[in-house]
């Protein structure tokens, strides 16, 4: 690189000497205070020139160093070494090296000022030349010196040659910073030698613009760095109010079509620099900077339309990225997103591109936070590939780069105005509960300041625990809540009915709908390399202890009314089922697609494999892992979405699965369980579900595993492949052209979640559905509608078997391909337990099963308050002593006998033997139909098995009777009406109806299963 070195004074001014006197030919100074002792005039040093600064005279130096507040630790020492040491070892002096900002930070005239000391003032700042890396200079500036450069190793290099130059060729008797010390090397290799507007040199052009604008500000800026990086000078700034002739002019222009939304173009003597998008000032800047003057040669001559550029549609390449799949585009992703999400532009990607992702953490505040990529603008990858590596991306608390694992790389989010916010008026609470909000309110009297549209609201009532968890990660329930969506009148939308009696409310969360903020994202395939960090961590006694938190790092929406769309995912690395049987296990996943607290969000045509059901060595169970999941939405909606590895053919000695969408013979469903080295593993754990959720929907979609946790209310699944239906909720459930896959011999085509008390309230419609049944052993297929075991536990609701329609079913045996033979025995239910203790009232023949929990901390165990009277509201009519000790509200069971039980008892509750109390009130089906039963293509239909628990001493709860009729103990079916036929007759009630033996639809037998 060629240098130019000049020795100059560039700022001739000190506060020592100015003029010289005027009365005296010869003017004296014996006192040394600068004044002539004669004319009392200010006097000029005859030892010194104009800009020269004294620094050590007799032994004395009246000066400090003073470093720049973002200065590094080894500039630091550079300075300490090369200054002070030197005068306190070489001349016995001593002076202060201080920190800019510090409490010793106190100005003084005479400093030596290294880096960016901004605190001084602008005249002590770099504004003479653009200094790049290997740029320095050293030079007066009234009484002070400024050493200053273009990198960190460069300024080191001047503070060494400001010591050689000044501080090692002087004296403790005097040292100097004379005019000849000033140093300024910048580089000659300019990208270009001259600008010029139509012929005319451009040198002292100035840069004009509306400075009282932070995007035109920072645009001026902008271009001012660029050239003087690109030329060697800078444009002064000025105001676009005081612009003259010969200027480069900045400004907003709304009337211009895409192509130019940006756009340079010669205008006379000035330079026109036209934007239609404030927001994306700089990014035309930049471009016009890569596309005219770094291609040009060195002389730059512009003249007519200089460049146009569409800003209405923002690249991530604007922002730097490179899409090269090796370099970290994730910056440049996240600054190009924030942009759009300013100026309301759609992003693109680059068709080939390749954007990779690792770390997720950019400068903030001083330091470094993990940030999530946020999107509030149409996004249209273009076919691109993103690539998220999470190979080294722990989410144990303890492991490496866990901070990463917490954060999705995209998050869809609202416009501000339409972000949840909390609704506490406790006067309007308190008048929404006398008017009632439980499942027969029609209307919701509540209105926000400032808004007349429709809104989705949270009602949260904190007294009262629902989807309390038994079993398997036992919990104790959240508080009472769902999701409402109220129109501009506060009608309650058909959408949306309420599940649940709110005899008190906390606060409400609300949410601002506006149809048209729809947004979609989509058209990209992205690949996770998945974490191989270990998360099953090895116990003293040589067992494993599989320890995880859910791993966030994929697609999030809180977004009402967003689509994503044609995203094709991918799983790659990680480890393989050889791993996992010697003790390996990757982290629990969140899942790629997921959304939460917003209505009518779609996942649409897109590819979405199972994540692997990591978990101990021998758990065969696994451990639920997500690719997607949803929150508090109303109407979640999987449309074409497809399941790559629906299929999985295993290679047990390679430990490898190959994933197909289509059965191929020795293929798996992807959530069975192989043996490899002797260990039992679930290869896949389906692909996710929902809590809280309303009208949860696959259509046109290949997918394994429709899970319904704490409570859905409404589901379609039409059009569809399944591999697993799981249920708890209310409402109507619907499959409709339905392809089911069983994926274990025993499992139901309906599972009605165990964990959540088997329980859907509202009707099942199962119509022109083949179910295809898991005998890719030697034995025989078995069919269950649904199952049920009976546990004394209070759910937070009445727990209820749905009423279920049957229409045209066809049963396959996925061994053959071939329809099961006509006369089939399908079991309508598998009952887990004696049905006997499914009575709806009373006493139980089972012990009340307590949750270990003491919310009033008195010591003893809590009892449940639930529907005692079944009258369909729980609220203090209902409190009852449920173990009868003469206590309402706690047990006689002591919080202190159970505390110190480990968690694994803790999960099944503790059972009270002296505690009889039935708190799980099983409500019975009101209707069984089954309805053209004649097999595939009329070959010939099935018989539905049920237990007939007549004349077993079963109460049958009066549910649809007049309770006020006597009890006849017609069994839990008792008033359950079976229909067989589409005539008004075609139909009996109870499971020990005489004519029950008139249709061979059904079969009622007495053995429990």
């Amino acid at each position: 690189m060629i240098k130019r070195i000049f020795f100059s004074v560039l700022v001739i001014l000190t506060v020592l000497a100015v003029t010289a006197c005027g009365k005296h030919t010869e003017c004296k100074d014996a006192d040394g205070d600068g004044i002539c002792d004669g004319c009392n005039e200010t006097i000029m040093n005859t030892n010194t020139q104009i800009g020269d600064v004294v620094l050590i005279e007799d032994g004395i130096a009246d000066f400090q160093v003073v470093l720049a507040k973002d200065i590094s630790e080894e500039l630091f020492k550079t300075a300490n070494t090369e200054i002070r040491a030197f005068l306190r070892n070489e001349y016995g002096i001593a002076v202060d090296v201080i920190i800019e900002g510090r409490e010793q930070d106190v100005a003084i005239p005479k400093e030596i000022l290294i880096g960016e000391v901004k605190s001084r003032g602008e005249e002590y700042q770099n504004k003479d030349c653009y200094l790049r890396n290997n740029d320095y200079f050293i030079k007066t500036v009234g009484t002070k010196i400024v050493i200053n450069a273009g990198s960190p190793d460069k300024l080191k290099i001047a503070v060494t040659e400001f010591a050689k130059l000044v501080l090692e060729t002087g004296s403790a008797k005097k040292t100097v910073m004379t005019k000849d010390n000033s140093v300024i090397s910048i580089s000659s290799d300019y990208a270009i030698d001259s600008l010029k507007l139509c012929g005319n040199d451009m040198k002292d052009y100035k840069i004009a613009t509306d400075l009282s604008s932070k995007y035109y500000s920072d645009g001026a800026n902008l271009l001012q760095k660029l050239l003087a990086e690109k030329a060697g000078f800078r444009f002064q700034i000025t105001d676009i109010s005081e612009a003259a002739d010969k200027a480069i002019i900045i400004r907003h222009s709304s009337d211009v079509l895409p192509e130019n939304s940006f756009k340079i173009s010669a205008d006379g003597e000035n330079l026109l620099i036209e934007c239609a998008h404030d927001n994306a000032l700089e990014v035309g800047i930049n471009g016009f900077i890569k596309s005219v003057i770094d291609t040009a040669g060195k002389e730059v001559n512009l003249n007519g339309t200089v460049y146009a550029k569409d800003i209405s549609v923002l690249y991530y390449e604007d922002f730097g990225a490179v899409g090269d799949g090796k370099t970290n585009d994730f910056k440049a992703m996240y600054d190009a997103h924030v942009c759009a999400n300013e100026g309301g532009q759609t992003v693109k990607g680059t068709p080939g591109a390749t954007y990779y992702i690792k770390d997720t953490r950019i400068p903030y505040a001083g330091g470094v936070t993990v940030v999530t990529i946020p999107i509030r603008t149409n996004t249209d990858w273009q076919g691109a590939k993103i690539i998220i590596d999470d190979s080294e991306v722990a989410s144990l608390a303890d492991g490496p780069n866990y901070d990463l694992s917490r954060y999705n790389i995209f998050s869809i989010i609202p416009d501000e105005e339409h972000e949840g916010f909390n609704f506490t008026n406790e006067t309007v609470l308190d008048a929404i509960v006398a008017e009632g909000l439980n499942p027969d309110t029609k209307q919701v009297n509540l209105k926000i300041d400032g808004w007349d549209g429709p809104v989705m609201i949270i009602p949260y009532n904190s007294e009262h625990k629902v989807f309390r968890r038994l079993g398997y990660t036992r919990y104790d329930g959240e508080s009472m809540h769902e999701v409402i969506v109220l129109d501009a009148d506060g009608n309650v939308s058909p959408e949306t009915p309420i599940m649940f009696e709110y005899t008190n409310l906390d606060y409400v969360t609300v949410y601002k709908l506006d149809p048209e903020s729809a947004i979609s994202v989509g058209n990209a395939t992205i690949e996770t390399i998945d974490t191989r960090i270990n998360h099953n961590l090895r116990l003293p006694s040589g067992s494993y202890k599989y320890h995880t938190g859910y791993r966030k790092r994929g697609i999030s929406v809180t977004r009402s009314y967003t689509t994503v769309h044609n995203v094709k995912h991918i799983v790659s690395g990680g480890f393989n089922l050889l791993d996992r049987s010697v003790g390996l296990a990757g982290s629990a996943a969140n899942g790629m697609f997921t959304a939460q607290n917003a209505n009518h969000v779609t996942f649409k045509d897109c590819i979405i494999p199972g994540r692997q059901a990591y978990g101990e060595s021998g758990s065969y169970t696994g451990h639920s892992s997500y690719n997607f999941n949803a929150v508090c939405v109303n109407k979640i909606v999987l449309d074409g979405c497809i399941q790559s590895n629906f299929w999985v053919t295993v290679n047990k000695s390679m430990g490898t699965m190959t994933p197909s969408t289509e059965y191929v013979e020795g293929a798996l469903p992807s959530m069975s369980i192989v043996k490899i080295n002797g260990e039992n593993m679930r290869m896949h754990w389906g692909i996710g579900g929902t809590n809280y959720c309303k009208n949860m929907e696959y259509l046109n979609s290949q997918i394994s595993r429709f899970d319904a946790h704490a409570g859905l209310y409404n589901g379609k699944v039409i059009n569809t492949k399944i591999n697993m239906m799981s249920l708890t909720g209310y409402g109507d459930m619907i499959l409709e052209n339905v392809d089911w896959y069983q994926h274990g011999t025993t499992w139901p085509l309906l599972y009605f979640r165990d964990d959540y008390g088997y329980h859907w309230d509202g009707n099942v419609t199962i119509k022109d559905t083949r179910a295809h049944l898991y005998d890719l052993g030697s034995g025989t297929p078995v069919f269950y509608l649904a199952m049920h075991r009976y546990t004394n536990w209070y759910w937070g609701y009445t727990t209820a078997i749905p009423n279920f329609t049957v229409d045209n079913l066809d049963i396959y045996s996925t061994k053959n391909q071939a329809p099961v033979d006509s006369g089939f025995v399908a079991n309508l239910f598998y009952f887990r337990s004696n049905a006997k203790t499914m009575h709806l009232s009373g006493s139980g023949i089972r012990s009340t099963v307590y949750s270990v929990i003491d919310d009033d901390g008195d010591g003893y165990i809590d009892e449940p308050l639930y529907d005692a009277n079944l009258d369909g509201r729980i609220n203090d009519a209902d409190r009852i002593d449920v173990d009868g000790d003469g206590k309402i509200g706690n047990t006689s069971i002591k919080m202190s006998d159970y505390s110190s039980l480990s968690e694994s008892f803790k999960k099944y509750g503790v059972s009270h033997p002296n505690s009889k109390t039935n708190v799980n009130v099983v409500k019975p089906p009101r209707f069984i139909k089954i309805i053209n039963n004649d097999g595939v293509d009329g070959t010939g239909g099935y018989i539905f098995k049920i237990v007939n628990t007549a004349g077993q001493g079963i109460s049958d709860g009066g549910w649809y009777r007049d309770k006020e009729a006597p009890d006849t103990y017609g069994g839990f079916f008792g008033n359950t009406k079976f229909i067989y036929g589409e005539g008004a007759d075609d139909f009996f009630y109870g499971t020990d109806h005489e004519e029950q033996t008139e249709t061979t639809t059904f079969k009622f037998v007495s053995k429990y299963y």
